[in-house]
């Protein structure tokens, strides 16, 4: 006998022992199955994991599917992110929308489509962010549910929707809970130009250079994108140069980023080159880097080469640790020795040797040229690596050639290159 044979008392039999993937296959055998089982399985769903079936829903748009999961018992307002009515907003699926909002199902839907407003704006569905206003999250569109719809639309860079929501009569000038602006927002998500321009002109001057929490300022995040255009217009707005918190004024900022050309930008409308938020500084940042071309922008706009850190370190201990020959080069002629004792210079000379001639060579000349001494364990290495670009003017400045490293017995200079001439002639 084949299954569809048996009488349906028996089928609801088998139906209690299937699984949840075994009863979506037996209804979708035939035509019968289907008409018998159908209430069972939406049943089960809304008994067993209405959450998921709701989302899924919501995601795919299953009107249909959806109108029969209510008339099963569904209850689409348990979770609130797990909704038909969240998941539609967030895929913009508006048929969905508008069955909750046909059925109702003692679903309190203007104050949850509010919510669901900022849902649908942050994904940048303007359908739905139209509908979800005529449905009623727009009544006051003054109020906190429509000013976070607006700043997730701009932090999206849905410029249809932000245009939309302004169009409506969203607030401009709203702020986060730190009074950081929409205008930061659309700027961070890289809305357009008009929407851009729209925004400034109706952003108070005083909400130009507020944060989140210490991080950075609409000007800021205009010099971390490289947008010279709004950061034209910000300062003609009336931004600050030099405001943000540690690590977070615009020209770090535009540092950080490699943005030279904003760099120049900023200097040249006057920001400070030796700013210190926290006892910090652009120049190390361009050495820690390795971003010679900006080091020498900052150079030739003043920067102290002999700034120091918080931690003791200076901007020329960075470039030699890290090897950027050129960053040292510049470094050592715009005076960073100034800052430093003759020890220092001493054992800063001695790991370069070690490490890199190249790079020891300009800091050896140096020495050399202001008379101070080199200590026998540069010798050594010098003579080791045959350098004789530092070994000359060590010798003319009166350097000590029988002064050995600290070995059992010692190991001078002269007896590690009579070594090697000896290995040569060998």
């Amino acid at each position: 006998m084949a299954l569809q044979d048996l009488p349906n008392e028996l089928l609801l039999l088998v139906w209690d022992f299937l699984e949840p993937k075994e009863m979506n296959a037996l209804i979708l055998t035939c035509r019968q199955f289907h008409n018998t089982f159908k209430s069972l399985l939406y049943r089960h769903a809304v008994e067993h994991c209405p959450g998921i079936v709701a989302e899924w829903i919501g995601e795919k748009g299953k009107v249909h599917t959806f109108r029969e999961f209510i008339k099963a018992g569904g209850d689409v307002t348990t979770n609130p992110q797990t909704t038909p009515l969240f998941s539609a907003a967030k895929h913009g699926q508006d048929e969905v929308i508008n069955v909750l909002i046909e059925l109702g199902n003692g679903i309190d839907i203007k104050r949850r489509i509010k919510s669901a407003l900022t849902t649908a704006a942050a994904e940048g569905h303007p359908s739905t962010v139209r509908l979800l206003l005529e449905a009623g999250a727009g009544i006051d569109m003054r109020e906190r549910g429509v000013e976070e719809a607006l700043m997730a639309a701009a932090r999206g860079g849905h410029n249809e929707v932000v245009m939309l929501l302004l169009a409506r009569g969203a607030n401009p000038a709203a702020v986060n809970y730190c009074n950081r602006p929409v205008l930061s927002y659309a700027l961070e998500g890289g809305c357009s130009r008009a929407t851009f321009d729209l925004l400034l002109k109706s952003t108070p001057k005083d909400l130009l250079d507020t944060t989140d929490d210490g991080g950075p300022t609409t000007l800021g995040l205009a010099a971390q994108r490289g947008d010279i255009h709004a950061a034209k217009l910000l300062l003609a707005a009336g931004a600050s140069l030099n405001a943000g918190g540690r690590n977070n004024t615009p020209l770090w900022l535009a540092i950080e980023e490699e943005m030279e050309d904003m760099a120049r930008f900023l200097l040249d409308a006057g920001s400070d080159v030796n700013e210190t938020p926290m006892q910090w500084a652009p120049i190390p940042l361009a050495v820690d880097m390795g971003l010679d071309r900006t080091l020498n922008l900052l150079l030739a706009r003043g920067a102290d080469p002999t700034f120091v850190l918080p931690s003791g370190d200076k901007p020329l201990d960075n470039a030699v640790s890290n090897h950027y020959y050129r960053c040292a080069k510049l470094l050592l002629d715009a005076g960073a020795l100034a800052s430093y004792e003759t020890d220092n210079l001493d054992e800063m000379l001695y790991p370069l040797i070690v490490m890199d001639d190249d790079m020891a060579i300009p800091l050896a000349e140096k020495l050399a040229i202001t008379g101070f001494p080199y200590n026998g364990e540069a010798l050594l290495w010098a003579a080791r690596n045959g350098n004789q670009r530092i070994i000359e003017p060590a010798l003319e400045h009166g350097a000590d050639i029988e002064t050995g490293a600290d070995f059992d017995p010692p190991i001078t200079p002269l007896m590690v290159a009579a070594i090697l001439l000896s290995l040569d002639e060998i």
